[in-house]
C-alpha cells in the first residue's frame, strides 16, 4: 500500500507507469482532462494564450512521469501540476454549487466513474494505466459551463407555471408566450432582460437586455423558439401592454443611471469589442439624444450628479472611463481591476460600492477582496473584506451585495463560499 504522501503525488499529478506505451495512454488522458479544465481560457484569451497554458501544464505533466531528468525540474513541475489541481477542484466546486441542476445525471455518474478509477489508480501499488484527476474535474467544469450557456437563453414552463401558483405576479414578462405555457415546454428567447429603471408614473420600465448564448456561437438549444420581443440592448416597458416594447441599440447593455439635474437617463451597452453609452430625456420620447463610443467594453456606470461625472467600468476589469455627464465628453481613464456587476453610489457623499469579488484573478494593492469601496470623484478605490484579514476572499467570486450608507456598512453575497460577509 502505497503512503499517504505517494497518493496526494498522484491525485494531484501524472504518475510514472510501468513502460512508455501506459505513460503514453496516461498522458493522453490527462491531455484531455487538462484541455477540458482549461477550455474557458478561449473565452478570455482566444486559441494563442489557450496554446501556451495547455502547452506549459503538458511540458509539466512529462517532466512528472519522466525518469530522468533533474529533479528540481520534476519539483517544480509537481508544484504546478498540484497548483492547477486545486484550482480545478476548487473551480468544479464552485460552479457545481450553483449549476449542479444543468447537468444531466448521466454525465455526473461518468464524472463519478472516473473520479473513483482516478482514487483506485492513486491508492494501488502497481497500475499500467492511471486515469488522471484532471479527467473527471475536466469533464465536470466543462459540463457546468455547458450547463449554464445551455440554459441561458430557455425559460422553462414548469418553473414559470410553479411561480404562477404562488404570491409572485409577473409584471413584465420576457415573451407573451409565457401565458400560453405548457408543462415540460422550454421556451427559447432571443433576447432576455439583466436590469431596470422604474419610472416615477410606476407603468413603465426601462429595461436592458442581452442576447442568449445561442446567438453567440453555433449551439442550438432544444425547446420552442418564440418570436423577439425584446428587439434591442435597451427597451420600454409598459406593465400590461400588448404591442412589443419600443427598443433601440445592438450587443448587451447593462448599467443605467439617473440624473435629475440633466433630466437624463444614462445606459451603459457594449458589443463588437467597443462600449457606447447612450443619453436619453427622463421624459418625451424613448430615443437616444446623445451617445459615445469607446473602444473598450464598458457595461457597469456609476454617476456623480454634482460633479457632472460618469464613471464606465470595463468588462475585462482592467480601466475604468471617465466622461462628461452633461456632453459626453470623455475625460481619460483610469486603473480600476474590479468590475461590479451592480453599484451603489452615494450622491452626497461621493462614495461608492461595486458589487464583485473576483478571487485572485483581480486584486487591489495585492489582495483579493468580497466587494469595492471607491471614490467617485476622483476616483480610488479600496479593497472590503481584504484577504489580509479575512483569506477566505482569495476563494471569493461575487456579483451580488447591497449596503447602508447610513451605517455604512456592506453586505456582499459570495456564492462560492456560501457566506454572507
Amino acid at each position: 500500500m502505497p503512503s499517504v504522501r505517494d497518493i496526494l503525488l498522484r491525485l494531484l499529478a501524472p504518475a510514472r507507469g510501468d513502460g512508455p506505451r501506459p505513460v503514453a495512454v496516461s498522458l493522453l488522458l490527462f491531455a484531455a482532462g487538462a484541455a477540458l479544465a482549461c477550455f474557458w481560457v478561449l473565452s478570455i484569451g482566444g486559441w494563442l494564450v489557450f496554446t501556451i497554458c495547455l502547452g506549459t501544464i503538458m511540458l509539466a505533466a512529462r517532466a512528472c512521469v519522466a525518469g530522468h531528468g533533474h529533479r528540481t525540474w520534476r519539483v517544480i513541475a509537481r508544484l504546478l501540476l498540484g497548483a492547477m489541481h486545486l484550482f480545478w477542484f476548487y473551480s468544479a466546486l464552485a460552479l457545481a454549487a450553483v449549476l449542479a441542476w444543468s447537468v444531466p445525471w448521466s454525465v455526473w455518474l461518468v464524472i463519478g466513474v472516473l473520479g473513483l478509477l482516478a482514487v483506485a489508480g492513486a491508492c494501488a501499488a502497481r497500475a499500467r494505466v492511471r486515469v488522471p484527476t484532471a479527467l473527471p474535474l475536466g469533464i465536470a467544469i466543462t459540463a457546468l459551463l455547458g450547463g449554464w450557456m445551455r440554459e441561458d437563453e430557455v425559460l422553462r414552463c414548469d418553473d414559470y407555471l410553479r411561480l404562477q401558483s404562488s404570491a409572485v405576479t409577473v409584471v413584465l414578462p420576457t415573451t407573451p408566450e409565457l401565458a400560453g405555457c405548457a408543462p415540460g415546454e422550454t421556451l427559447i428567447v432571443e433576447r432576455y432582460p439583466r436590469r431596470f429603471w422604474e419610472y416615477p408614473d410606476g407603468q413603465r420600465f426601462l429595461v436592458t437586455t442581452q442576447r442568449g448564448a445561442h446567438n453567440l456561437g453555433t449551439y442550438t438549444p432544444s425547446g420552442r423558439a418564440v418570436p423577439n420581443w425584446l428587439s434591442g440592448a435597451a427597451c420600454l416597458m409598459a406593465v400590461g401592454a400588448t404591442e412589443a416594447p419600443h427598443c433601440f441599440g445592438d450587443g448587451k447593455a447593462h448599467g443605467l443611471a439617473a440624473s435629475t439635474r440633466l433630466n437624463r437617463l444614462f445606459i451603459a451597452a457594449y458589443g463588437a469589442g467597443r462600449g457606447t453609452t447612450y443619453a436619453l430625456p427622463l421624459d418625451g420620447s424613448f430615443e437616444p439624444i446623445a451617445e459615445v463610443h469607446l473602444p473598450s467594453t464598458t457595461g457597469q456606470i456609476y454617476l456623480d450628479d454634482e460633479r457632472d461625472t460618469i464613471g464606465l467600468f470595463e468588462d475585462q476589469a482592467n480601466e475604468l472611463y471617465r466622461l462628461r455627464a452633461s456632453d459626453l465628453a470623455v475625460l481619460g481613464t483610469l486603473p480600476a481591476p474590479f468590475v461590479p456587476d451592480d453599484v451603489h453610489y452615494d450622491q452626497t457623499r461621493h462614495q461608492g460600492v461595486g458589487c464583485v469579488a473576483l478571487g485572485p484573478l483581480r486584486r487591489i494593492d495585492g489582495q483579493a477582496y468580497a466587494a469595492v469601496a471607491f471614490e467617485g470623484t476622483p476616483f480610488s478605490a479600496r479593497a472590503l473584506a481584504p484577504s489580509s484579514q479575512y483569506p477566505s476572499t482569495w476563494l471569493a467570486l461575487s456579483w451580488g451585495c447591497d449596503w447602508d450608507p447610513q451605517t455604512r456598512r456592506v453586505y456582499a453575497a459570495i456564492a462560492t463560499l456560501g457566506l454572507l460577509q
